[in-house]
């Protein structure tokens, strides 16, 4: 596992680091004091950005970051809790509150390790057996008598009702927003005033009522209460 943490204090860098070297079994862990050009190609799978690099640069360059490598898992960290709210424009994993550090890092594990770790379904595809992670499905689309399941990588059918694949899964980041749709929080990218996009692309329109709706269960599964 490669991990990244850019904080302009190197000091809480190196402690966070021993934290996740704790946590965390062989974790390769690189920490810089700044955000170059380059410095990310990739290879990582978690990356700590501090969100107070230049002038609230660092959503720019996670917004970026996310959607150059939808497989990152990006997380926010910063001594002003304030900007938890601004992250939730963005499809971000987690937020860390350095005031708070021990116990945002004991939550973000915990969906971590459900989420990106394991949780997996079997489905069956022309024929052949297939094991998805959870955290692959970006979101389920019911069509008729089946569902059309789609990730980054390829998209698949199943024969099923929706209700009925929504049972199979039983995750706590799948979010059913209407009838005919089935999202995964954790593929937010970001939030505008009628719609939502998801990690590939796709635009979710929305009603008030619906983003009212949406809105709550979405902050309470990032802050980790769902």
């Amino acid at each position: 596992m490669n991990v990244m943490i850019i904080d302009d204090d190197l000091k809480f860098g190196n402690l966070l680091k021993d934290k996740l070297s704790d946590i965390f079994n062989n974790v390769n862990i690189r920490v810089f004091d700044e955000y170059l050009e380059g410095i990310i190609n990739g290879t990582e799978d978690i990356l700590f950005l501090d969100v107070m690099l230049g002038d609230k640069e660092s959503f720019a360059i996670g917004e970026r970051l996310s959607f150059l490598y939808p497989h990152l898992v990006l997380v926010y960290i910063s001594s002003h809790d304030c900007f938890v709210y601004e992250s939730y424009c963005q499809r971000t994993f987690f937020f860390i509150r350095k005031s708070r550090l021990d116990k945002d890092l004991e939550n973000f594990y915990e969906k971590y390790r459900r989420i990106i770790s394991g949780n997996e379904i079997e489905i069956t595809y022309s024929n052949t057996d297939i094991k998805l992670k959870h955290n692959d499905i970006v979101y389920v689309e019911s069509r008729r008598n089946k569902v059309l399941i789609y990730t980054h990588y390829q998209d698949y059918e199943m024969y099923i009702s929706l209700i009925q694949f929504e049972r199979l899964l039983n995750a706590k980041e799948f979010y059913r927003f209407n009838s005919h749709l089935l999202i995964n929080l954790n593929h937010i990218r970001k939030v505008e005033k009628k719609y939502f996009e998801l990690s590939n692309g796709k635009r979710v329109e929305c009603t008030r009522d619906s983003k009212k709706k949406f809105i709550m269960v979405y902050a309470k599964y990032r802050s980790g209460d769902l």
